[in-house]
């Protein structure tokens, strides 16, 4: 039996792809390449994940959220992602693992769907990640950034994997808390 969060006040959730472990370790791998070769960076802890959207409420109980997104995406059929080599975002100087986004765009416009209509949040509390990615570093210190580009420009980097479902992170804004935890995950149909 799932323990879901009974507390009250101004939630923040992100829906994200589960990721395998041999991606993950990857990932890992990908992130101390980067701290050797150039440093300091956001997220070089963070483990590998792929964000689908986040979103924000106050009064729907989070049991609610679980058994809506349970009941639209349990059915969801397993999908393949391929990675194909390094992005970047120069706004935020951020390098990034380049996932396939068909099938990824397909699940957030669903997700959207599930959000906007079922649980009834507003469009403005509710938003999609523009690009999906795997972030090895961000937030770069402009010294170092263009020699970061040209390198990450060289690399290559080809995998793929299978999506068995989705996990909901959570914190309370309410209660101060800064870093996300797991609130419940959605398995998709093994068929």
């Amino acid at each position: 039996m799932i323990e879901l969060n009974r507390q009250i006040g101004f939630r923040e959730y992100l829906i994200t792809l589960n990721i395998p472990e041999f991606i993950k370790e990857d990932v890992k791998k990908c992130k101390k390449e980067f701290h050797h070769q150039f440093g300091e960076a956001k997220y070089l802890k963070s483990e590998a994940h792929i964000s689908l959207s986040h979103f924000l409420i106050e009064s729907v109980p989070e049991i609610t959220i679980h058994k809506e997104l349970k009941n639209y995406f349990s059915n969801w059929k397993k999908f393949n992602v391929s990675i194909s080599g390094f992005g970047e975002f120069s706004e935020s100087r951020t390098i990034f693992l380049n996932p396939s986004d068909y099938e990824i765009i397909k699940l957030q416009n669903h997700l959207r769907t599930v959000l906007r209509q079922r649980i009834k949040i507003a469009k403005k509390f509710t938003q999609a990640i523009s690009k999906p990615h795997i972030t090895i570093a961000s937030d770069i210190s402009k010294k170092v950034y263009g020699k970061c580009r040209d390198y990450y420009n060289k690399m290559i980097y080809e995998n793929n994997f299978c999506v068995d479902g989705i996990t909901i992170l959570s914190r309370n804004h309410s209660l101060n808390e800064t870093h996300y935890a797991v609130a419940f995950r959605i398995s998709f149909n093994t068929r």
